[in-house]
């Protein structure tokens, strides 16, 4: 790749491929498979989470694979104990060695017990 940095009709930069593609890796237009834990749609406040994802690509192979709990950045295969309450996103993002990108995502709301409470047990005389 030349680049013309001030448009004067000279390449002043030229970038090297970060990636080198046979033919039939090149023509692979079909983005990765990821796979991801299932999360309940309601989790209660202080339950652990296991985020388990992975992606496969069996053209061009996999570049990125980048698991995130609400924007944040998580490892593969991380527990999180849940103690925030409110709505969550758990997304996935891969890209091929092609370029070929895919984002999945699971929105989940995390609740506190806020259920009735038992009364003291009396104790009798």
């Amino acid at each position: 790749l030349s680049l013309d940095n001030d448009g004067d009709g000279t390449f002043e930069t030229t970038i090297p491929p970060t990636a080198i593609l046979d033919e039939t890796e090149a023509e692979d237009i079909i983005p990765p498979s990821i796979t991801m834990s299932t999360i309940p749609a309601n989790v209660l406040m202080g339950t652990e989470i296991t985020f388990n994802y992975s992606a496969t690509d069996d053209i061009s192979g996999l570049a990125i694979l980048e698991g995130a709990l609400d924007g944040v950045q998580i490892s593969e295969n991380v527990t999180i104990t849940m103690n925030n309450t409110g709505q969550h996103i758990f997304s996935v993002r891969a890209v091929d060695r092609a370029g070929n990108p895919v984002i999945k995502e699971q929105s989940f709301n995390v609740y506190s017990g806020g259920g009735k409470r038992k009364p003291p047990m009396r104790r009798e005389k």
